[in-house]
């Protein structure tokens, strides 16, 4: 397998680690993957799809072997030692192995998720992967659903939903046990899914912004599922565009950019300031400026002090500590009018786990710009144009969360405590069942619960008492067609539904 090898100094690569590093799952976020292949496999030269691995220097890329394609929407989580469990192009769900994780695929069914199988969703920021908080095993994955209206014309998400990932199962490769969970419903700005740890430093927030709006909803990944959505609306309403939003590394701060129209329009950058224990955002400041963009991103400072701009042909930079954050704008890097083979534009950005920020450009090109010293004002930040060689072509920037973000000292919410005394709006499931539809076999995992299936006579055509644990599940001799099951324990119903059972060649 053919590495890149970065060179970066030993001492630097630590210090940056362990500036931020205050959790256990501090090494979440350290494999990032590029590239695409639009469905051929083994893929011609230059194409396919590498992995980045920041988990030791020096950083290297190597061949990932993946046979799918990051169009825009890419994310990917590892576990706590680093080494990659699973990822999304939000089409489906795919391992490592080069294979679509058990009941992985389908993800925001809809004819636009159809119409990019091979290439995978072209929202940017429009998936992200947590970990419930306080299992061993469970992951969320939040997608959103494209969607685009006729007259007028309306290009949104309409939908976020959640999926469940349990990776105890399918012999520790995973299986997506809950998928298409409904979690908001509106129309929503195109890819603009952002988290940030909860003051606890154990649950998660999750904010969505509504289209053409000034309202933004938001709940809370607890152990025990998500909690009843909230709505807040704040301040001017954001003119929806090409862009990206994120949290600052500390949680304090919220950003969007959003690009309003086209060529000589103002676009604008909006600032938060972000409780971590209520939720809320206030004290909005927003800035627009001219470029001749088609594109406009925005990363953090590690320190949270700058915010850096990627605007199609420069990078901006605000201090967001000055008593004027818009006349403190810096242009630090203008376009070298460099091709490879297309221009390289300035796209979006992403602080990476070695302290530096990372940018992709307009097309699908085999470079990435980089920040080397992005707490640094002005030139002292050093852009690197086309500094950091990629051995395929890329399209796309992952999106993930600050993992290393840890509970917020001697705030109201240091501490762990209950969240809310009613049940999660949208509780984790006590027994799964999948893959759904399924053909010759269903898994059933639960504790303790009585499981039966019946037909649509109500006839009863499996029963399996006292499941604990993982139970496989024959469908031979059932005909093919909608069944309904029912799992009960000590007397009451867990979880009913339906199960689909096809034929399959």
């Amino acid at each position: 397998m053919k590495k890149i090898i970065i060179s970066i100094p030993l001492c630097l690569f630590i210090l940056s680690i362990a500036i931020q590093s205050q959790t256990p799952d501090d090494k979440r976020g350290n494999i990032w993957l590029f590239g695409y292949t639009d469905g051929v496999f083994p893929p011609p030269p230059g194409f396919g799809v590498v992995k980045m691995d920041f988990n030791a220097p020096p950083l290297t890329v190597s061949d990932a072997q993946l046979n799918l394609s990051f169009s825009q929407t890419n994310a990917s989580i590892c576990d706590t030692d680093g080494d990659l469990l699973f990822f999304t192009n939000g089409i489906y769900i795919g391992k490592p192995n080069n294979e679509i994780m058990m009941n992985g695929d389908g993800l925001s069914l809809g004819i636009w998720t159809d119409a990019y199988a091979e290439t995978g969703m072209i929202m940017a920021g429009g998936a992200v992967i947590l970990p419930v908080p306080d299992s061993d095993s469970l992951y969320v994955v939040i997608h959103g659903k494209l969607q685009i209206y006729e007259n007028p014309t309306l290009i949104c998400m309409d939908k976020v939903y959640y999926s469940i990932v349990d990776m105890s199962l399918d012999n520790g490769e995973g299986a997506v046990t809950e998928k298409n969970v409904e979690l908001v419903s509106d129309t929503l700005a195109v890819g603009d899914i952002s988290v940030v740890r909860h003051g606890n430093g154990r649950d998660w927030w999750v904010i969505v912004p509504k289209y053409n709006s000034n309202i933004y909803y938001k709940t809370i990944l607890t152990p025990d599922g998500f909690q009843e959505l909230q709505a807040q609306g704040i301040d001017i309403p954001v003119k929806e565009g090409l862009g990206q939003s994120l949290f600052s590394p500390d949680g304090t701060r919220y950003a969007r950019n959003e690009l309003a129209g086209g060529i000589g329009v103002y676009d604008t950058v909006y600032v938060y300031d972000f409780d971590r224990c209520t939720g809320q955002l206030s004290n909005l400041i927003h800035f627009a400026y001219a470029d001749s963009a088609f594109s406009g991103g925005v990363a953090f400072s590690p320190n949270s002090k700058l915010l850096h701009v990627p605007h199609y042909k420069h990078v901006f930079q605000f201090d967001l500590e000055a008593p004027d954050i818009f006349a403190s704008m810096d242009t630090v890097a203008t376009w070298d009018t460099f091709f490879s083979p297309f221009n390289t534009h300035f796209y979006l950005a992403s602080l990476a786990p070695d302290g530096k920020i990372y940018m992709n450009a307009v097309n699908g090109v085999n470079v990435l710009h980089v920040i080397n010293n992005p707490n640094e004002k002005g030139e002292a930040c050093d852009i690197d144009q086309n500094g950091f060689q990629l051995p395929v072509y890329n399209a796309t920037l992952p999106y993930l969360p600050n993992f290393r973000l840890g509970k917020w000292e001697g705030s109201p919410c240091d501490t762990i405590v209950p969240v809310s005394a009613t049940a999660p709006a949208f509780p984790l499931p006590e027994l799964t069942v999948y893959p759904n539809p399924a053909s010759s076999f269903f898994v059933v995992n639960g504790q303790n619960v009585d499981f039966s299936l019946y037909d649509g006579t109500g006839r009863v055509v499996r029963r399996l008492p006292a499941i604990n644990g993982e139970s496989k599940i024959n469908l031979s001799g059932l005909a093919q067609g909608i069944y309904f099951y029912k799992a009960e324990k000590n007397g009451r119903i867990v979880k009913n539904g339906k199960l689909i059972v096809e034929r399959r060649d």
